[in-house]
């Protein structure tokens, strides 16, 4: 993956070496120098190429990688050229008679079309100049420092992300067509390969909604008013200090109807962690999604606040979310920018911020791997930076989705060493028995979405009879 978009940005020359701040202004200013240049000024365009050509030999990046990408450029040129027998004559002597009635090339249009493939040759060049010879993230962080707009530079990052969610996502649909044999005709072929295209559409939509999914549940706001909000309390009889977690009665069904929680009760004390189980479909990451608020209900309060609208910052300030997939979590190019997301969303300031990450990251055991890019971590690498993500807000509850899945028995020992020492209240959604009997007191089976039974782990989860009877072993 990263051979695609950054094979050439870490080479060792002088324009590798140059600030990424200084390159894009310079960029910058041979590209509105050049616009700005009329296109019969044909030897300040040519002095314009001669030195971004000079240029290119002291970057030592190869012609095949700077004429693949100046290919882009070619199409919409072309596309250009096709009006040009349509483009009224300006009177200016000379032209081409085409043979076809009317239609000709006249000089005025000649220059048009001049002036279209030679600056966006050259703009095209500069940019490639740019991104070859620049690590993406050091690109941002010059365009961060020259000021341009946050919500810029956020698009620029989440489109640098969602190329390598693509590529994935495409390979390993590829493989798993060729692990089958796949050898067809030409027409075969074009019919399997549009069908690979709709579903690389539908996987990659659907992954773009569990990571907005997860920007939300670090503190990222829409249009949605999340003030402070009302601090009413749901009441029991005691003290809203003594319950982390409050569920009374929740029921949610998805929009095609199918029922995910039917009536779910129950309580979490502060600074208790609790396992929850259950089969899959059980209801287990739905009931997650409604304690950070993505679902909210006024069924269900942490802290004391019901998780409604207007607590929703609130609550997520106090809820720290970790999903089972960590490449829904982690978004950014780098870990250094995943792991700053949600203080930046808090409005912390600029040295809070990092010193905020520093800390994410010790905690976990990533020191040193903030310039890193999270796509090129090891599962076990992403499950403890996307832990990081979550414990850089300092919530007061820590809830996790499936956190062991598919690591190996290394990394599955590492993580739930890392937890252990991790305080403050802890929910636990998994179907890993032996992590929740080592790290909760207590125990929750979810069945069909409801609470079939609660009580102590240990004695709960080593009854075999139980755990066979009802899907959980």
């Amino acid at each position: 993956m990263d051979q695609f978009l950054d094979e050439y940005a870490r080479l060792d020359s002088p324009d590798h070496r140059l600030d990424a701040r200084l390159k894009i202004v310079v960029a910058l200013v041979l590209v509105v120098t050049a616009v700005s240049t009329p296109a019969t000024a044909c030897a300040a365009l040519a002095a314009y190429a001669a030195l971004l050509a000079t240029v290119f030999l002291f970057s030592r990046l190869p012609a095949r990688h700077v004429l693949a990408r100046l290919a882009v450029v070619l199409p919409f040129v072309g596309a250009a050229a096709l009006f040009i027998p349509f483009l009224p004559d300006s009177g200016a002597s000379g032209g081409y008679n085409l043979g076809a009635g009317s239609l000709a090339l006249p000089r005025s249009g000649l220059l048009v079309f001049w002036n279209i493939l030679a600056k966006s040759l050259l703009g095209a060049s500069a940019v490639i100049l740019l991104t070859s010879t620049t690590p993406f993230p050091a690109l941002l962080g010059g365009l961060a420092w020259l000021r341009v707009p946050r919500l810029f530079i956020m698009v620029l990052s989440f489109a640098y992300r969602y190329v390598f969610v693509l590529l994935d996502e495409a390979q390993r649909m590829k493989r798993a067509r060729d692990a089958r044999c796949y050898a067809g005709q030409w027409l075969w072929q074009t019919q399997v390969v549009g069908q690979m295209l709709g579903t690389l559409f539908l996987r990659s939509y659907e992954r773009g909604e569990r990571v907005y999914l997860a920007m939300l549940a670090r503190g990222y706001e829409t249009g949605r008013e999340c003030g402070a909000g009302s601090q009413t309390a749901l009441q029991d009889g005691r003290p809203q200090a003594d319950w982390a977690i409050e569920v009374q009665r929740l029921s949610y069904s998805y929009p095609d109807g199918t029922c995910a929680l039917r009536e779910v009760s129950f309580k979490v004390a502060r600074d208790e962690r609790v396992a929850l189980i259950g089969a899959n479909g059980a209801g287990k990451s739905t009931l997650l999604l409604h304690l950070n608020g993505i679902l909210p209900s006024s069924a269900v309060a942490v802290a004391g606040l019901p998780v409604t609208g207007a607590n929703l910052k609130s609550v997520r300030r106090k809820v720290g979310l970790v999903f089972q997939n960590p490449d829904d979590q982690l978004f950014c190019p780098t870990v250094f920018e995943d792991v700053a997301f949600g203080p930046r969303n808090l409005h912390l300031s600029a040295e809070e911020v990092e010193g905020r990450v520093r800390e994410g990251l010790r905690s976990v055991g990533m020191e040193g791997a903030g310039k890193r890019s999270a796509f090129h971590l090891s599962l076990g690498q992403k499950r403890r930076v996307a832990l990081a993500t979550v414990l850089a807000l300092r919530p007061e509850i820590l809830v996790l989705d499936e956190p062991t899945s598919h690591l190996d028995p290394r990394g599955r020992r590492e993580l739930a060493a890392l937890l252990k020492n991790i305080g403050g209240t802890l929910l636990v959604a998994t179907h890993d028995l032996d992590l929740a009997i080592e790290l909760c007191s207590r125990a929750i089976v979810l069945e069909e979405g409801q609470v079939l039974v609660e009580g102590a782990a240990g004695q709960l989860l080593r009854d075999k009879d139980f755990l066979l009877a009802h899907g959980l072993a």
